[in-house]
């Protein structure tokens, strides 16, 4: 997701450079979990970071940035040191302190209609700051996309567009409105090097209400509720459905309406009802690295079936489009948990590693932040990355333990693990003679080899052996699995 940019305010009600909304939806829930409480920035800080370890505690730049952009959506409210609300004006939006925050009434009902419709309320709420005025970079975001027909991907590109049309868009407030806010919300599609204005969207967030019929006694999902995944170009998604009411059947007319940008993603590969199950493929029409990674689950769309005699509307599952690289390292995090062993998945930011494996068995969940710092908890930051490993890769991962254990999160650990789909031919030669120019413990293994370690989950010393392999700073071959089972 877009990160960093300019202290100096980029234009009049400036945009936050912390766009992502997960973010957003994430600090809106922790307001509504106390409606009436009024809250400081340090506090909502601190509770996010206790639940996600978001940010560096020690500034407050980027929560605050997320709360001015929830008040601009109208999800929250603003209120001075003396519990006055305040209007939202170029004045306030760029001075004063002693803030503190409360949930509105249109957050409660945005939180209470739930993370898949979060994308449609989002959209609609920046429609609403563009009508009051209050958004003058996403107004000149769309001049500009509306006078040339598209608005650049590329970020130099924009600025130099923007520049040109006398309407400037600096590069790090463009980069969180087009893929932080137009792209994650459907506003925007994105086709080649450009972003086009996806028109049959913004007319339903005119006119559909987005509400569906209860269809708890016609049809059952089978397919899961919340599908999180990476995509390739051809890719079928399926979804399925088991038919409980014997009026449904082939002869049913059936249609289907994608919601966001879903519908420049996928086209309806096919529709059939077989054996009671109504079967929809999907086909996909784009790369996941193609695609923003800044988006949540978001509602796929809905499926009108017509009946004999009534017409039912049915809501899809939702959906969160994943990068190759983040479902990857969510992958490596599972294949540790099948070995009991708790691996946490960061954000995947260039400020934090991939993912921390747990050794001490001892995970504080209620404060991760916390547990993260904690010098008696024997952890491991992981490194990884999707396709082959490259030593000139591993340089660069190792370099970054410095700043991981000092900066931002501030993570304590006893060492790295460098996790490989594959190596790069000779990779262990050459990290014989490399660890001796390392002053921490790095150990390497390859996805295959960590799956290997599941022909000895069930002895008696597993965990362990386990850790001593992990922070044994060698390459983990199958060899040295066996090694050091068959000595224990």
């Amino acid at each position: 997701m877009p990160k960093g940019g300019a202290r100096v305010p980029s234009d009049k009600y400036a945009v936050s450079k912390a766009m992502g909304l997960e973010y957003f939806f994430e600090t809106l829930n922790l307001l509504h979990q106390e409606t009436e409480k009024l809250f400081q920035i340090t506090e909502v800080l601190n509770e996010l970071n206790k639940k996600f370890a978001y940010w560096d505690d020690s500034k407050t730049e980027t929560c605050r940035g997320t709360l001015k952009e929830l008040w601009r959506f109208g999800f929250i409210e603003k209120l001075d040191n003396q519990n006055r609300k305040i209007q939202l004006n170029e004045k306030s939006w760029k001075t004063g302190s002693g803030f503190r925050y409360r949930i509105s009434e249109i957050g409660k009902r945005v939180i209470n209609e739930g993370s898949g419709k979060f994308t449609i309320n989002v959209a609609r709420a920046l429609f609403e700051a563009l009508e009051k005025g209050i958004f003058p970079q996403l107004k000149k975001i769309l001049d500009i996309t509306k006078t040339k027909g598209y608005f650049p991907v590329s970020s130099t590109e924009h600025v130099a567009i923007s520049k040109e049309l006398n309407l400037y868009v600096e590069e790090h407030a463009g980069k969180s409105i087009k893929f932080g806010l137009l792209e994650s919300t459907g506003i925007f599609y994105r086709k080649d090097s450009c972003f086009y204005l996806n028109y049959l969207w913004i007319n339903q967030l005119k006119i559909n209400n987005f509400l569906f019929d209860d269809t708890q006694e016609k049809l059952e999902l089978i397919t899961e509720e919340n599908i999180k995944k990476s995509f390739i170009e051809g890719e079928i998604l399926e979804i399925s459905f088991k038919i409980l009411d014997t009026k449904i059947n082939s002869k049913n007319k059936i249609q289907i309406n994608l919601f966001s940008n879903f519908n420049f993603l996928f086209d309806v590969d096919n529709i059939e009802i077989k054996e009671e199950i109504l079967y929809l493929k999907l086909k996909s029409l784009f790369s996941s690295r193609d695609y923003t990674d800044s988006n949540i689950l978001t509602l796929l769309g809905s499926l009108e079936l017509s009946t004999e005699s009534d017409k039912i509307l049915i809501e899809l599952p939702k959906l969160r489009i994943l990068t190759d690289d983040h479902e990857w390292e969510l992958k490596i995090c599972e294949v540790f948990k099948d070995l009991n062993f708790e691996c946490l998945h960061l954000s995947g930011k260039s400020d934090r590693p991939d993912a921390i494996l747990d050794l001490s068995d001892d995970v504080n969940q209620e404060n991760v932040l916390e547990y993260l710092r904690n010098a008696d908890k024997e952890k491991l930051m992981v490194e990884t990355t999707i396709g082959e490993y490259s030593f000139s890769k591993l340089k660069k991962d190792t370099a970054k333990f410095i700043n991981h254990s000092t900066k931002v999160l501030k993570i304590s650990s006893i060492g790295q693990l460098i996790v490989a789909n594959t190596f790069e031919k000779n990779i262990d030669k050459k990290f014989e003679v490399f660890r001796n120019e390392i002053n921490h413990n790095v150990t390497l293994i390859d996805y295959e080899n960590i799956d290997y370690l599941k022909k000895y989950k069930d002895h008696m010393s597993f965990k362990q052996i386990f850790k001593n392999l992990m922070i044994s700073s060698k390459y983990v071959s199958k060899q040295l699995v066996d090694k050091y089972f068959s000595t224990s």
